[in-house]
């Protein structure tokens, strides 16, 4: 879970989260050769879901 500490719309379906120093990386592709790449929770472009657990209203 990644604690989201603010977003903006650029297009009308993309939005930008902030999150901080936090990193998407879940760990390496192949631990045996670290140049193989990482395997990320969330990659750029990838969709994703955010459910509400809490809502504000003004």
């Amino acid at each position: 879970m990644y604690q989201i500490l603010s977003a903006e719309q650029i297009a009308d379906s993309i939005v930008v989260l902030d999150i901080g120093d936090a990193t998407t990386v879940r760990g390496y592709d192949n631990v045996d050769d670290t140049d193989a790449g990482f395997v990320y929770d969330v990659a750029v472009g990838q969709t994703a879901r955010i459910p509400l657990t809490k809502e504000w209203l003004r």
